[in-house]
């Protein structure tokens, strides 16, 4: 019996003469964003590989040019801000544990990423993308903060500085960017992804090496990982209750520009609400 058959979003194989995994996720490629139901199936699919030492690599890739454009909020929207903060809460679990997994992690983010699809990207340790790719952490233009390691974990990697620029900019960084920033290990040109490539030389490493050079180095950024966790959720959280998330799908629905709340109007709110208490 084959134990990858049990997945509808994920397609997963396994190479023998490497040892590698291949897992492709399965959006529908006219509407390529995570599901609940895909978060749950590589939620199982990381548990399995946590003791899976014998496995060399794992690549992560899309069935179509985009590696996500995160959740679709319309489909959240009348499901209320609480169910939307605890499906960011589960993909903030599942990004910052596959750091801890054994095996190399690559992702191969194809033409486009953006929100949790960017994000997930965060525990790789090897990160691919096609020329001029597009991979985008800010959700300012949703009306929201990154929860899944989107500002802490991203800082871990790529610097503080940096990474306040990636956030805050109106535009997704450049290819240079990418690469200058060590965040991007390659890019290719359309058909010819070095993935298979990376995923036959890890075959050649000593394994014991390769575990223990990677826990190491997770034991270097470990402390700031931890407390990101924190901090990113309180941040998320507090934006999200302002409702200019519910404003952006409005306004994307009705093809006009979004009005969102000034920071006077939100302070008038919480004046207001403190004083019924």
């Amino acid at each position: 019996m084959n134990p990858f058959n049990q997945y509808n979003t994920l397609e997963v194989s396994l190479n023998p003469e490497n040892r590698s995994l291949t897992t492709t996720l399965c959006f529908d490629p006219s509407s390529p964003y995570f599901t609940l139901e895909m978060v749950v199936e590589l939620e199982n699919l990381v548990k399995w590989l946590t003791t899976k030492v014998e496995i060399n690599s794992v690549l992560f890739k899309s069935n179509c040019l985009d590696f996500g454009t995160g959740l679709n909020l319309a489909d959240w929207e009348s499901r209320g801000e609480k169910k939307l903060l605890q499906v960011y809460q589960r993909f903030q679990r599942l990004v910052y544990g596959m750091f801890f997994l054994p095996q190399t992690i690559i992702v191969d983010y194809g033409n486009k990423a953006r929100g949790v699809g960017a994000e997930f990207g965060l525990s790789a340790d090897l990160r691919l993308c096609r020329n001029g790719a597009s991979i985008d952490f800010s959700r300012i233009d949703d009306g929201l903060v990154p929860m899944a390691g989107g500002v802490g974990f991203l800082s871990c990697l790529i610097g503080k500085a940096r990474a306040k620029a990636w956030l805050l900019s109106p535009f997704p960084p450049s290819k240079v960017a990418l690469l200058e920033s060590g965040f991007i290990t390659e890019t290719y040109a359309d058909g010819e992804s070095p993935a298979f490539r990376y995923l036959d030389a890890i075959a050649g490493q000593s394994p014991m090496a390769r575990i223990q050079t990677k826990s190491s180095q997770l034991q270097s950024m470990l402390p700031e990982l931890d407390r990101a966790k924190e901090y990113e959720e309180g941040y998320a959280s507090g934006c999200m209750g302002f409702g200019d998330w519910r404003e952006a799908i409005q306004s994307e629905k009705l093809n006009r520009k979004p009005t969102f709340k000034s920071p006077k109007e939100v302070r008038s709110e919480i004046k207001r609400a403190l004083s019924e208490v």
